[in-house]
């Protein structure tokens, strides 16, 4: 997890390893199948990696599509904890959606207990005490209350340098 977003990773369940469809089939059909999400244009994309973007006025968050070294298809989701707190709910419902499209598990980090997460139904309630914990933190480093929609990066730009100056 990175000190300026809050980062999730869904990986296909073993037993749907074999059945998942290649990187550049889920980038095709990521844009019909979740009308929220569109390419994102402004991140750069670094390797095999493909960008998405929901924005809307509860927020803005990623959803990165890359293949490991051996083809497997991973999903890398995002949000900048400069987000207003109304984005923890398209950005669990989409992670939800993935989830259950592709048949993949959740993996957050040492902070969730479970290694993997497959029920979409806790899915929220499992990580939203997590990303209000490190939004908190981030708030405090970054010294300010401001909420306003940014990728990571952007995030970074504005804040860090105020805080820097001090």
């Amino acid at each position: 997890m990175s000190f300026e977003a809050f980062e999730i990773i869904l990986t296909p369940i073993e037993q749907a390893i074999r059945q998942s469809p290649c990187l550049e089939e889920i980038a095709r059909e990521i844009p019909m199948r979740f009308p929220a999400l569109r390419p994102d244009t402004e991140e750069i994309s670094e390797g095999n990696v493909r960008w998405f973007v929901s924005e809307t006025e509860c927020g803005l968050f990623q959803v990165g599509v890359y293949s490991d070294s051996v083809s497997v298809v991973r999903f890398l989701m995002r949000f900048a904890y400069s987000n207003p707190r109304s984005v923890y709910v398209p950005f669990c419902a989409c992670a939800s959606e993935l989830m259950e499209v592709y048949r993949f598990a959740l993996h957050v980090g040492a902070e969730v207990p479970s290694d993997k997460i497959t029920d979409t139904e806790d899915l929220c309630s499992l990580i939203l005490p997590l990303m209000d914990y490190n939004r908190a933190f981030w708030q405090s480093d970054m010294q300010t209350t401001e909420e306003i929609a940014l990728r990571p990066g952007d995030a970074v730009a504005r804040f860090l340098p105020a805080v820097l100056a001090r």
